[in-house]
């Protein structure tokens, strides 16, 4: 009796420890495959940032998570071991070269992991992030959800290709305007409702309460635009740090001009410097949020103002030049004297002329 019961004790053992070998798996079963990670963190190129994948979603990148640090164009490679299906991968910090500012936030993305090819290929900016957003958002009520339907809706939704969602907003014009939008918009609700900008967490959430709410309103707008209005109305039916928000009308009429305005300063301007352009709106949002910090919102309409590029169309009216005679004129003629004088003259307008005496 004592030896069948040492026999089975071993046979379960063995079980329990997978027996002969095959590949390796995670505490529920599911097969654990390698992968690397390539890709590009970008609102302008950022240097210095944490990239992570984010295990457990929550917008952190832990100890305990795959890490690296973008290079100094905003690049980096990333190896981790995971199972397959839909992954989040998260930025955070980081110097943005194009203002050689911090960056403050969370940026996202969600890449889908198979059992095919070895390495995969990522961009995270601000529209992938909305885009990761509107999936977390979806994914509640529908386990099916993909990210790529996911980017799809933000691409209709803002009058853009899916293809553009995934493009580098610092090589095209179109993504670029998009993002600054984004952005820009994000950085002066931002100051709304975290006026403390000492506390860099309290900041990250604050970004990320707010690309959560951008994201969930574009999400149910096909107005082809970035719909600032409805984008406030969404962010004040929710709380911060259990604080109903509130924007000001001038704070709202000041981010809807400035959206405007940078869609106009894009489009007009024959600078192809890109970097150049998004210090520019930095420094421009940086202005307005010191008045939104300091409560002198009633400064932001000027502000606006200063910033703006104005249009017009010069219309040069036709002006009709005098003849001028190049012959001599100084001429002496005796009286009662038949002379004869040749008169020569020319017209820049070249209009007919007509001699008198």
């Amino acid at each position: 009796m004592y030896k069948l019961i040492q026999v089975v004790f071993l046979s379960l053992f063995l079980i329990g420890c997978g027996g002969g070998g095959g590949s390796s798996s995670d505490d529920s079963g599911f097969s654990i495959i390698s992968k690397t990670l390539t890709g590009t963190a970008i609102d302008g190129y950022i240097s210095g940032a944490t990239v992570c994948l984010d295990i457990n979603e929550n917008d952190i990148c832990d100890n305990s998570e795959p890490n690296t640090t973008t290079a100094s164009d905003g690049t980096f490679t990333l190896d981790f071991n995971t199972t397959v299906g839909s992954k989040s991968i998260i930025m955070i910090g980081g110097i943005d070269t194009a203002t050689n500012k911090i960056f403050t936030g969370v940026l996202k993305d969600i890449v889908d992991v198979d059992d095919t090819n070895a390495s995969i290929s990522t961009k995270i900016t601000p529209l992938t992030t909305i885009a990761a957003n509107i999936y977390k958002e979806e994914k509640l009520f529908n386990t099916n959800y993909k990210i790529d339907t996911a980017k799809q809706t933000l691409a209709d939704n803002i009058g853009i290709t899916k293809a553009q969602v995934d493009a580098d907003p610092m090589l095209n014009r179109i993504v670029f305007t998009k993002t600054q939008q984004i952005i820009q918009t994000t950085k002066l609700l931002q100051s709304s409702i975290q006026k403390d900008e000492s506390n860099s967490t309290k900041n990250d959430n604050a970004f990320n309460h707010i690309m959560k709410q951008i994201a969930l309103s574009i999400k149910g707008d096909n107005s082809s635009d970035i719909n600032i209005p409805k984008i406030i109305t969404k962010l004040e039916n929710t709380t911060y740090e259990n604080v109903d928000i509130n924007i000001s009308d001038d704070v709202e009429i000041y981010i809807e001009g400035n959206k405007d305005d940078i869609d106009l300063k894009v489009q007009s301007t024959s600078i192809y410097n890109l970097d150049k352009m998004q210090k520019g709106f930095d420094n421009n949002t940086d202005i307005a949020k010191n008045d939104i910090q300091n409560d002198t919102t009633n400064n932001l309409a000027g502000n606006l103002n200063n910033n703006r590029i104005i249009t017009t169309n010069l219309i040069l009216q036709s002006v009709n030049n005098i003849p001028v005679i190049t012959s001599n004129t100084n001429i002496t003629v005796n009286e009662n004297q038949l002379s004869v004088i040749s008169i020569s003259a020319i017209d820049t307008d070249n209009d007919t002329l007509i001699y008198l005496l």
